[in-house]
């Protein structure tokens, strides 16, 4: 990302050097797969194990077209320990921020735009045109013309995105999407952390878009309630609405 913004929040290995991958990264990496609840038809429970034991995480999107590269929305529990102790302890000073990870436990959503767009290369920049799916593993299969680039359609530098108002990997903050992280020294905190008792069901108040649905304008199609939380893991209650 640029110094204007910080997505993620930046506690998180590929922000400021800081504890465990988060789940998007682990996803891409092809170290964890998604707990899909497309097929629910009524209040389902699923418990969630700590990330960092378990590599566990949800993933909702109602259309997911099954691959890495697509929008959707990751749910998973953090917990201060393991690869996130020494650091949740521990400030770490950078030449960028002072910043430590979260010392409460807490759930983390994530909202993801990995969609990926092809066009030309012009002028030495990539020019977005049209939106391709990977079909089994090759990014390249709906793509139209073989000058033609394939590329991230989001990034967190926002003048490198198709619209500087969509992110790669923003991180939704349980304080609501006015917590948009201004520069690069802004970091979240204790409170971005989801906790027993916390709900989403108006997906409009927590997204930085204020639409409530993913950026293609889709509904994101559940609901999420945070049942009880113990070192072992949390309970939530996913709820399908379409």
């Amino acid at each position: 990302y640029d110094s204007d913004t910080n997505p993620s929040g930046g506690v998180d290995m590929m922000g400021n050097n800081i504890i465990d991958h988060n789940a998007y990264s682990k996803f891409l990496l092809n170290w964890s797969q998604p707990i899909v609840p497309n097929g629910i038809t009524e209040a389902t429970t699923i418990t969630l194990r700590p990330a960092t034991q378990s590599g566990d995480f949800i993933l909702l999107n109602p259309n997911w077209n099954g691959s890495v590269f697509d929008e959707y929305i990751l749910i998973e529990y953090y917990t201060p320990d393991i690869l996130n102790e020494q650091d949740s302890l521990v400030v770490y000073d950078t030449d960028y921020s002072y910043a430590n990870g979260h010392n409460n436990a807490g759930v983390r959503v994530w909202h993801v735009d990995s969609t990926l767009w092809a066009g030309p290369i012009v002028n030495g920049w990539f020019s977005y045109e049209y939106e391709v799916t990977p079909q089994e593993g090759d990014v390249y299969a709906d793509v139209t013309n073989e000058s033609h680039a394939v590329y991230f359609g989001a990034s967190n530098t926002g003048s490198e995105s198709r619209n500087e108002d969509f992110d790669l990997l923003k991180l939704v903050d349980a304080s609501g999407s006015g917590a948009y992280y201004n520069n690069d020294r802004a970091s979240s905190s204790n409170s971005s952390l989801f906790e027993t008792g916390d709900s989403i069901t108006d997906w409009a108040y927590y997204l930085k878009n204020t639409t409530g649905t993913f950026n293609d304008g889709s509904a994101i199609g559940f609901t999420v309630e945070f049942g009880p939380m113990t070192e072992a893991g949390i309970d939530v209650i996913i709820t399908k609405t379409i």
